[in-house]
């Protein structure tokens, strides 16, 4: 079987605003294209769901990687709802939902109606998706917040969601960003940035696709 090689291609820009009251923002959703699997990593806010569904026009998805539970991440998980489509989530993500349902206002609260017609798959720390694709998580910002490394011969990526949201976060490990445990969440940021170089934020704007080269 010919072997394709591995894209990351941004479907969707994230972008965060804190205005003097509340907040506005919407996440980066990335299609990445390992050899013949497609995967999309986050199905971003409702805001964006015409690029969602324009996607799945052209793109058969094989799995959906979701960083975490928040709204902006995962609005337009409802396009997959009893499709053979695998959604790829930590299980102390899952159950930590149901916990802090009714406390945390930016949980996706469709989630609580919809996932029993997900083909939903829980993951662990380093579980190899594909060929050259690993969950890594990623904790602090949620209880079970999850990334997505991608390893070429040269370089290793990692998509981060809201591990660290933006280039501006990045200049500022130690602060509290709405996570869910603050401590937890500096020192990931910082064993992120002590083991990747190359990293795509949740919150932050992507020009052009990223090719990477196969091994």
């Amino acid at each position: 079987m010919k072997q394709i090689g591995c894209k990351i291609i941004p479907i969707v820009e994230g972008f965060c605003y804190k205005p003097p009251v509340g907040c506005f923002g919407y996440a980066s959703v990335f299609l990445v294209k390992d050899e013949n699997k497609n995967i999309l990593f986050d199905t971003g806010a409702y805001c964006v769901r015409k690029e969602i569904i324009n996607l799945l026009k052209k793109v058969h998805i094989d799995c959906v990687v979701i960083s975490h539970l928040h709204f902006d991440h995962c609005s337009n998980l409802d396009l997959f709802k009893n499709s053979d489509t695998k959604i790829l989530l930590s299980k102390l993500e899952f159950k930590s939902y149901f916990k802090n349902k009714y406390k945390d206002n930016d949980l996706f609260n469709y989630f609580d109606y919809i996932y029993q017609y997900l083909n939903l798959k829980f993951v662990k720390d380093n579980e190899q998706i594909s060929p050259n694709c690993t969950i890594i998580f990623t904790p602090g910002h949620s209880i079970g917040h999850i990334s997505l490394k991608i390893q070429d011969k040269e370089k290793t990526y990692l998509l981060c969601g809201d591990a660290i949201k933006s280039k501006k976060e990045k200049k500022h490990l130690n602060k509290n960003t709405n996570a869910y445990d603050y401590n937890l969440a500096v020192n990931t940021r910082k064993d992120i940035l002590k083991r990747y170089k190359y990293i795509l934020y949740g919150h932050d704007c992507y020009k052009k696709k990223l090719k990477i080269r196969r091994f």
